[in-house]
Order: structure tokens, then sequence, then C-alpha cells
């Protein structure tokens, strides 16, 4: 019993500590920079990513890789510089995504990454 509990605690743990580093999809912010109909599923046109990390990013720019996935494949489809303020721990970002298909996009600041998401466009 105890081993089945201590089990589903380190889970619980685990999977809230990795969903801090998603990154969130969004149609939109509103006025306080809060995202606005989120999701992972959209129909293609622009959307806006959304970045929460948990310190300052201490670098002027990020790095924003898509990526799309089949299975347990995945290519690089684009990349693009995200201009970014230090002393932020939050960065909102415009994603155009006008292919349909699965995508992974991964935020990498100094070479390493620090958000990953997921994300699937229809027509």
């Amino acid at each position: 019993m105890n081993k089945t509990v201590f089990i589903l605690l380190c889970m619980t743990l685990f999977m809230s500590c990795s969903k801090d580093n998603q990154i969130s999809f969004c149609e939109g912010t509103d006025l306080n920079g809060k995202g606005v109909k989120c999701g992972k599923k959209f129909y293609s046109g622009d959307m806006t990513g959304i970045i929460n990390y948990k310190k300052p990013f201490e670098s002027d720019k990020i790095n924003i890789i898509i990526s799309k996935t089949s299975g347990n494949s995945s290519m690089k489809v684009d990349s693009f510089t995200l201009d970014v303020k230090e002393n932020e721990e939050k960065a909102v970002f415009n994603l155009p995504m006008y292919n349909e298909g699965a995508f992974t996009i991964d935020a990498v600041l100094k070479g390493k990454k620090i958000s990953t998401g997921t994300l699937t466009i229809v027509e």
C-alpha cells in the first residue's frame, strides 16, 4: 500500500513539474498577457506561443525550433530567433502555422532546451 502511494506521489510530482516547462499555444493574449483560447489542436493560421520560465532568461535571445512529427520520427521544418528581455521569465511569440500535421516546438536558451510543446494543425 505504501509503495503504491509513493509511486502515485512521484508520478504526480513528475507530471506537474514537466507541465511547467510546456509552451502554451493560444489564439492570442489578453491585456494582462494571459493566453486566450489555448489548446493543442487548431485550424491553420497564426497563433501565439507562450513560454513561462521559472527564472530570468539571462539572455536576450531564445531559439525557437519547429519540427513536424510523424510516429517516432521528427523533421525540423523551421526555426527563428526570438528577442527577449534578460530579466523576464515569460516570452510571447507569433507562430504562423499553415501546414496540416503534428508539430513539436522547442525553445532553446544558450544551447539548452528550456521548454517544449506539441501542437496539431487541422484544415
